[in-house]
């Protein structure tokens, strides 16, 4: 059994360099491209209303505010200006295409919100009087690189055919993006793969996790001894039944029960 558990952790750990960490903003649901009527808009400087998840309350600010919120709590200050200048944009852009005046779907399950601060339905966001507390004696200066960031990229989206693009971003691609297709099922023709150089050095890049076989059974919905028997028999497991052409698994077997990559 020891090496059995050997075995399994050895494969996970396969796996998951195959399925690195995508943390993808939006991907809870199938893509939706936009529709045909919903338009650019003329302007992008008007104020939103955001629902703030931790107070349960709606709270109208400025877009250029919210963004600054936004960037703050995305990425660390600290980082490179134009890494702060491009998360500005794409903060931006994420917002403009949600808001419900521009066509977008608002906030989930609020009619009265344009935007959500919780990460799992939209953007991060923290207030200002939250990162001073966070950020201590360093908030004058990391706040003005916020700012900084946000002044300069005023009023820039980014839009494809006219329409503001669905900006999806994460932390780390293991390397190489994947194809919007390999996601969500459909190609868009701005989410194309695209090498990723540099990130070996990221927390993210490679991750291991422990958990035991009936852990690992009752996560995917299988019978319990399921895996044990499947190892008593000679039966692999784990395995990569297909791949896409940059390693990503799109396929997964697992004790002869075949999963989505995304969804493993």
């Amino acid at each position: 059994m020891g090496r059995v558990l050997a075995g399994f952790v050895l494969v996970l750990f396969g796996l998951l360099v195959l399925l690195p960490a995508l943390v993808v903003k939006g991907c809870g649901a199938a893509y939706r491209p936009p529709s045909e009527g919903q338009a650019s808009p003329a302007r992008v400087e008007r104020p939103v209303r955001v629902y703030l998840t931790d107070e349960d309350r709606v709270v109208v600010m400025d877009l250029e505010e919210y963004v600054k919120g936004v960037v703050a709590a995305e990425m660390p200050a600290a980082f490179e200006l134009e890494a702060l200048k491009a998360q500005a944009v794409i903060a931006r852009t994420y917002a403009v295409r949600r808001v419900r005046r521009y066509g977008g779907t608002g906030c989930p399950g609020r009619v009265d919100a344009d935007l959500c601060t919780s990460a799992a339905s939209h953007q991060a966001w923290t207030s200002r009087a939250a990162l001073a507390d966070r950020w201590g004696e360093d908030f004058d200066t990391l706040w003005q690189r916020i700012e900084q960031a946000t002044e300069a990229t005023r009023g820039i989206i980014l839009v494809y055919g006219g329409v503001p693009i669905d900006p999806v971003y994460h932390s780390t691609s293991g390397g190489h993006t994947a194809a919007a297709e390999d996601v969500w099922g459909d190609p868009v023709p701005y989410l194309r793969p695209v090498p990723s150089p540099g990130e070996e050095e990221a927390p993210r890049y490679r991750a291991v996790v422990g958990l035991s076989l009936t852990e690992v059974e009752s996560k995917l919905g299988l019978a319990p001894d399921t895996l044990r028997r499947a190892a008593a028999a000679g039966q692999p497991l784990f395995r990569v039944v297909e791949a896409s052409g940059h390693g990503r698994a799109r396929a997964v077997e697992v004790a002869g029960k075949l999963w989505r990559g995304t969804d493993f």
